[in-house]
């Protein structure tokens, strides 16, 4: 998806590169990662992101939203700014739901293993043609921001319990996989790693992953109320028609969580003529819908 009007401005703080990801199932062929990157400058995600919404409403309910832009200070309390079809201004706040365990997981899946490699290339050199892949349980404790005096500590302790089990590798025959544990007492966390043997020319190949994040009942209708109720109780209502846009890259909340959140937002003051949420497909300006308040849209 191409549009020179969602381009990063540089207007506003840049917010961590969180994209929009999808997994494609095709007939034939492996399954591949859908990924679109968005703008990391706050307003300019916020026009993004609406912009999807606004196509979304369209073709699913005929909801024409119209002219999407940047909303300026004197615009607050909009982050983005509208018209509707019969050309009055309509302000849309943006909130995104975020699950802060699954952020950490994310990053420390991503950023342990390269910093392994730049820190510690003697300790990988033992698994030369191998792959190996680090396991979590998907639930905390994570482990700390690598680029910290902590992460530091838990990379030195991964560090010396692989210095341990690659002596003990040579022997592994092609396409046999061996586990082993690897503890890392500062973080009070336990990964496991699997070491499958490859081509003995190749260079080590090293990947992170583990179990689904575990949500306790109700958690994730938590996470979006209080993203949603944060809102509420900041802003008195406008003159002009006003609505609260929250969406989420993390959560796609099912039927009955949804009813759920209705439920809670039944209960809540707010300022809102309409409270939407919003899960973004990746490139493409469409997305799962639904609208929380008023119940006449349920």
């Amino acid at each position: 998806m191409s549009n020179p009007s969602l381009a990063s401005n540089g207007n506003g703080p840049r917010k961590p590169d969180r994209p929009l990801v999808s997994y494609v199932f095709p007939k034939a062929g492996p399954v591949r990662e859908d990924v679109e990157h968005l703008p990391r400058e706050q307003a300019s995600l916020e026009v993004a992101i609406g912009s999807k919404f606004a196509a979304s409403i369209e073709a699913a309910r005929g909801l024409r939203v119209m002219n999407l832009r940047q909303a300026s200070p004197a615009d607050e309390p909009a982050d983005v700014l509208a018209e509707r079809e019969n050309g009055e201004t309509l302000l849309i706040q943006v909130v995104e739901v975020v699950d802060p365990l699954l952020i950490g997981l994310r990053r420390q899946r991503a950023d342990y293993p390269a910093r392994l490699a730049d820190r510690y290339p003697k300790v990988l050199a033992l698994f030369t043609g191998t792959r190996l892949t680090f396991v979590d349980e998907g639930e905390e404790p994570t482990l700390p921001l690598v680029a910290s005096a902590a992460g530091e500590e838990a990379l030195a302790e991964i560090a010396h319990a692989l210095g341990s089990i690659g002596e003990d590798v040579g022997d592994l025959e092609l396409g046999k996989l061996r586990s082993r544990r690897v503890p890392v007492p500062s973080a009070g966390v336990e990964l496991r790693l699997l070491i499958e043997r490859l081509d003995r020319s190749l260079a080590v190949r090293i990947r992170r992953t583990g179990g689904g994040r575990v949500y306790r009942e109700g958690s994730r209708v938590g996470l979006a109320y209080e993203a949603i109720a944060a809102k509420a109780r900041r802003y008195a209502p406008p003159a002009n028609e006003f609505w609260l846009l929250s969406y989420s890259s993390d959560l796609l909340l099912l039927d009955d969580e949804l009813e759920d959140l209705r439920e809670r937002i039944d209960e809540l003051g707010h300022p809102f003529d309409r409270i939407w949420y919003f899960y973004p497909f990746p490139n493409q300006d469409q997305g799962f819908s639904k609208e929380l308040w008023p119940r006449s849209g349920v």
